[in-house]
């Protein structure tokens, strides 16, 4: 079973998920369309080809310019992170792996009683900081 974005809003979620697979015989796995974009393809091709040297710094991100923001209340899954920071979080965890820690500022600030609209997330894996943000 191939599941897109985000996978489950939460752990709960995922695990109730993975024992229905299980139950019926199936695999279930996330499924992150955004590996195969070629702007991704090709940072990941200079990484993985050593040319750029060791990498102690990496910032993915998408900007918008939205200056006014509708009331549309809503789920944390209908915010900017599970929207777009998904993807970006996928593509720096395929490129190095399961970080030794992560710090996180997710908020509103176009209008608070919206889902998230911005967030930064730090990925720290020794001397390499990789920073995911909208």
């Amino acid at each position: 079973m191939l599941v897109e974005k985000p996978f489950t809003p939460t752990i709960a979620q995922a695990k109730e998920l993975f024992a229905l697979a299980k139950s019926k015989g199936l695999i279930v796995t996330p499924y992150q369309n955004r590996r195969f974009d070629s702007c991704f393809l090709t940072a990941k091709k200079a990484i993985e080809s050593g040319k750029l040297g060791e990498i102690v710094e990496v910032e993915s991100h998408f900007d918008y310019y939205r200056p006014v923001a509708e009331t549309k209340p809503g789920l944390p899954q209908d915010g900017a992170f599970y929207g777009l920071g998904v993807h970006t979080m996928d593509q720096i965890i395929s490129l190095f792996g399961r970080p030794d820690h992560v710090a996180y500022d997710i908020r509103s600030l176009r209008n608070k009683a919206n889902p998230d609209d911005t967030f930064e997330a730090q990925l720290f894996y020794g001397d390499l900081k990789a920073i995911v943000k909208t």
